[in-house]
Parts: C-alpha cells; sequence; structure tokens
C-alpha cells in the first residue's frame, strides 16, 4: 500500500473514531439507576435538584424514568430518555414538582401517540385508588387502577381532544385531591425541561464522516508521485 492509501485510511479511521467520540458524548449514559440519577441530576441544572431514581419503563426506544428529591416532601418528575445507536441513553425532557399526596399525572408524546403517566413516591396511605377523569360535566373516566404499592408507574395511552385530571379516592369513595392539593408546599421546586434540536448531533456526525470520506477519497485516488 503506498503512502497515499495509508493517509486515505488513517483519515477516514480518525473521522469514524471522532464522530462516535462526539456521539458518545450526547448518547452517554447507560441504565442503571446510579448512573441516570447522575445524569438526570446534570440535565436538570435550573434548580437544586438531586435525582434519586424510583422506577424505569420503556416505551420502544424511550425510557421513562420515575425520580424524586428525598430532600422534599411530596416531589416527584418524570424524565424521557431516547436511546441511540450505541445502545445508551440521551435525556430529552424532564417535568418535576410538587405531587398531590404523592402523586402526579405526567403527560408526554412520543413521535405522534400522545401518552400519559400516573406515578407516584410514597403516596398518601389513604389513597385507595385513582381514576383519570376528563374535566366535562359528564365525568368519563378514561383510565383507573387501584393503589397496591406506595411507589409506582403507570402508563397509559391518551386519546387527543382531552385535558383530564386525576382524581384520588379513599376507601369510602371520597376524592381527596383537592383538599391534598391545597396543602401542597408552595417552595417546591417546580418545572420542566426539553432538548431542542436533537437531529443535531447526528447530522453533525454524518458531517464530519463525508468530509472525512472527501479527503481519504482524495488520497485514495491520488496517483503516487514517480522519483
Amino acid at each position: 500500500m503506498n503512502t497515499n492509501k495509508k493517509i486515505a485510511v488513517v483519515v477516514m479511521a480518525l473521522s469514524v473514531i471522532l464522530a462516535v467520540f462526539l456521539y458518545g458524548t450526547e448518547y452517554s449514559s447507560s441504565a442503571d439507576p446510579e448512573q441516570l440519577a447522575d445524569t438526570l441530576t446534570e440535565y436538570i441544572f435550573g434548580d437544586d435538584i438531586k435525582v434519586q431514581v424510583v422506577q424505569t419503563k420503556r416505551i420502544d426506544n424511550h425510557m421513562m424514568v420515575l425520580f424524586t428529591d428525598t430532600r422534599y416532601d411530596n416531589f416527584l418528575g418524570l424524565a424521557r430518555l431516547k436511546r441511540g445507536l450505541n445502545l445508551r441513553w440521551r435525556p430529552i425532557a424532564a417535568n418535576y414538582g410538587n405531587g398531590i399526596g404523592g402523586s402526579r399525572a405526567f403527560r408526554f408524546t412520543i413521535g405522534q401517540e400522545r401518552y400519559v403517566a400516573i406515578c407516584a413516591v410514597n403516596i398518601d396511605p389513604r389513597i385507595k385508588s385513582y381514576e383519570y377523569v376528563t374535566t366535562d360535566a359528564n365525568e368519563v373516566v378514561l383510565h383507573s387502577n387501584t393503589v397496591s404499592e406506595p411507589s409506582f408507574m403507570d402508563i397509559y395511552e391518551l386519546e387527543p381532544g382531552y385535558w383530564p385530571r386525576l382524581r384520588l379516592t379513599d376507601s369510602s369513595g371520597s376524592d381527596l385531591a383537592p383538599e391534598l392539593w391545597a396543602l401542597r408546599d408552595k417552595t417546591v421546586p417546580s418545572a420542566g425541561v426539553g432538548t431542542a434540536e436533537q437531529f443535531m448531533i447526528n447530522v453533525f456526525c454524518l458531517l464530519v464522516l463525508f468530509i472525512g470520506f472527501i479527503i481519504a477519497r482524495y488520497y485514495w485516488t491520488l496517483s503516487p508521485q514517480r522519483k
């Protein structure tokens, strides 16, 4: 192999290494709860929140992460991460704040599908079941379930056109949500964060590979100089 072709191979190899490195800086987290917690703590940089992962669930190539911060009472959040080609994860959205007696409904969208996650972290022991109901005059129960664990994440598909509310019922069927909402701590951090232009890292990596290919092709086809 002549010198020009060796240069072509080196240039292409360096381009691949650089593209893989750049991609890995974005899709960098494993599914390990401790690493997820560190990744999300860094991702939610606007508030003083130290993430503790409670539960995870996967929808296709997305992971939903229910989390809390034990320094706050009645606090919970839901983060969404996307899996990359390197099989590692990148956070793309997170919402967090006060719960209602330790529970909260989070709406989110993946592609064209709308979902709601009914979540709880150390839910009020008086709550025995929940209902996700419409706010129309004639209420329609969209989703419901009994509460068997203090912490859970139940995910349902959500039809468009509804803006439901969460009803939390005790053993007698009374809705505790209004009472628990009035007792919430208004000093608890509450916000939502999202990652814009997710496709840019893919474009940038492809650009690196394309430039590397053009340079490598030039050297590969370059005729060796005759002495």
